[in-house]
């Protein structure tokens, strides 16, 4: 459904009222939104409605709720020692990614002892953040994963063509830099989304 309104800002959030589930996409009329940063957006919204009926994603319920989203946020904006082992994870996603080789047991070791140093370091602020932490990269980072493969697919990559002739998909390094960036702190959308393509590979 399209409701007019004006927005301040963008923004996209799925939602569940009793058995409906519903998600909104919106941003203010000026901002500048391709035909591609639309669809993209639906397809990470509508998966999410998909993950709220399916019981192993639903149970992460509570522990994707605003207060944790903003507590991780906060740490890794105000942290110095958060933000530096979610840098050293994101590095190694990029360069395993970069490589284009299949990922080995010794990148996934890798991985497991970076985030293993700050679980423990969230463990001692609060027992619930490491909790929150993968629950949100499941729901946000394989949501954002889904999102971002949009781009990748032949027949979706012919719907942005014809709707806005000259459309190319962004050069593979600065692709990567979009999809693993961190905005606004929220860096389980990068970690979650990399995670998920690293195992993919």
């Amino acid at each position: 459904v399209r409701v007019a309104f004006e927005p301040p800002r963008f923004f996209a959030q799925a939602d569940r009222f009793g058995e409906a589930l519903t998600f909104t996409i919106a941003a203010p009329s000026l901002a500048p939104f391709a035909a591609s940063d639309w669809a993209t957006v639906f397809a990470h919204e509508y998966f999410h409605t998909f993950q709220m009926t399916d019981a192993r994603w639903a149970g992460d319920s509570s522990l994707i709720a605003p207060r944790y989203r903003q507590r991780l946020a906060g740490l890794y904006q105000n942290n110095p020692d958060v933000r530096a082992s979610i840098s050293r994870e994101l590095e190694q996603y990029a360069a395993r990614l970069r490589s284009g080789k299949p990922t080995t047991c010794d990148d996934l070791n890798g991985v497991v002892s970076v985030r293993s140093q700050r679980f423990a370091l969230l463990n001692a602020i609060d027992p619930e953040l490491p909790k929150a932490e993968r629950a949100l990269e499941r729901f946000e980072g394989v949501a954002r994963y889904v999102e971002e493969n949009a781009y990748d697919l032949v027949d979706v990559a012919r719907v942005f063509r014809s709707r806005e002739p000259g459309w190319q998909p962004a050069p593979a390094a600065e692709a990567l830099k979009r999809r693993i960036g961190v905005t606004a702190g929220e860096y389980y959308y990068a970690t979650g989304y990399s995670l998920a393509r690293m195992l993919d590979a």
